[in-house]
């Protein structure tokens, strides 16, 4: 009998050639592992991202609602409005003194 006859015989071969079929499996499963965990990765990447798009929005949207929130803006109509009325009220004055003026003039006139 001959070595190699042996080696067939004790099933070595048969054993080396399932250890190599496993082996291919195993490094086949790493590569799609591989492959799924840089996918992974990358969604994660995107999450961040998105996250702090998030943040970022959310800050905007607190900065311009204290800005402009309902009662502020109730508070600028208010005030826009005691504004125009202190206005008013010093045309009405600067009208009355030019009547006030006009009738004096017009009496001091009639006198002469």
């Amino acid at each position: 009998m001959s070595i190699g006859d042996k080696k067939n015989n004790d099933g070595w071969s048969e054993y080396a050639n399932s250890i190599l079929e496993k082996l291919k499996q195993l490094y086949d499963c790493n590569k799609e592992t591989r492959k799924s965990l840089d996918e992974l990765k990358f969604a994660v990447e995107k999450l961040k991202i998105n996250g702090e798009e998030v943040k970022a929005l959310r800050q905007w949207k607190k900065e311009v609602s204290e800005v402009w929130s309902p009662s502020n803006m109730e508070d600028a109509q208010k005030e826009i409005y005691l504004q125009k009325q202190k206005w008013a009220t010093v045309y009405g004055i600067i009208i009355a003194i030019q009547v006030l003026w006009a009738v004096i003039i017009a009496f001091i006139n009639m006198e002469q």
